[in-house]
């Protein structure tokens, strides 16, 4: 038997196992699902709300008809997701978790899950070597910053250069507008006690500059002449203090020492000493005979 085709008839009820069609043009549609394939792939409608599956049949959008939701753009590997429970997050290749914006309010950025990074969240700001030591530490709760390396407060001319590349101690260094001669802090050489120096270097004159070193039991300020090492120094110490005059060739060429024993006066060619009491001692050149000393003990 065969069935009629039907044209522009008028049913005013119609109930059927199964309807296969074309296009199905309506008013309204009331029906349990709707959706545009059975598996894999597609969209579906039903009465828990809005569903969005890929082509392994994993759901990676839901609107559901309670007012929450949870958008993928992919079941695994580098992904974003948005629900409304655990906010927004972004995954890398490897399906770990590098960015996160919580419905709190707490966040979590970074630049990759280990080596060389950069890292931001509630607790502050973090970059991290290809060792995964930190370099920068900037904490939210306390503001301590701690800095790894090289600071300057300017690319060239004059600046500020704390703990410059390729210094051998702690340092930090004060450039002129011009030149290459500095002034500079220096920390400790000595590692059998605290010390701390400042070197200023001519900007103008080469060849020259003047140091002023610290310990806890001595102070000492120097200028020299790189040429010859020529220098005139002044230190002072918990014994006493020495002027003096040098050159390589002698540390005491000329000296004035000053303790509780009294005055000494030291040269090339003889020593004065006194004592501080009514008696006097020195031994000096004699002004006529190069042979001979002049003595008073």
């Amino acid at each position: 038997m065969t069935a009629l085709l039907v044209d522009d008839a008028h049913i005013s009820d119609l109930t059927v196992t199964k309807v296969t069609a074309g296009t199905v043009s309506a008013n309204w549609l009331l029906g349990a699902s709707i959706r545009t394939a059975s598996s894999g792939q597609r969209v579906e409608l039903n009465a828990t709300g809005l569903h969005g599956f890929n082509g392994a049949g994993t759901e990676l959008v839901t609107l559901s008809n309670t007012g929450s939701f949870t958008l993928k753009s992919a079941s695994s590997g580098a992904r974003v997701e948005l629900d409304a429970t655990n906010g927004f997050r972004a995954f890398n290749s490897g399906g770990t978790q590098t960015v996160a914006l919580t419905t709190s309010g707490s966040f979590t950025l970074q630049s990759a899950t280990s080596g060389a990074r950069i890292q931001l969240d509630g607790t502050g700001f973090n970059a991290y070597n290809s060792s995964n030591q930190a370099t920068v530490d900037i904490s939210a709760p306390t503001g301590a910053a701690t800095f790894m390396g090289q600071i300057s407060t300017g690319f060239s001319g004059k600046r500020m250069i704390f703990n410059p590349t390729g210094a051998s101690f702690p340092e930090i260094r004060f450039t002129p507008t011009t030149g290459t001669q500095v002034a500079k802090i220096v920390a400790t050489s000595d590692t059998t006690t605290d010390y701390i120096g400042v070197t200023m270097e001519s900007g103008v004159t080469s060849g020259l500059y003047s140091k002023l070193s610290l310990w806890p039991n001595t102070a000492r300020l120097d200028h020299i002449r790189t040429s010859d090492n020529f220098g005139g120094s002044f230190v002072a110490q918990d014994g006493g203090a020495t002027i003096q005059y040098y050159t390589s060739g002698s540390l005491l060429e000329r000296s004035v020492i000053l303790n509780n024993a009294g005055v000494h006066i030291f040269s090339s060619s003889g020593v004065a000493n006194v004592n501080g009491s009514s008696y006097k001692s020195f031994v000096i050149d004699h002004p006529t005979d190069p042979d001979r000393y002049l003595v008073h003990a």
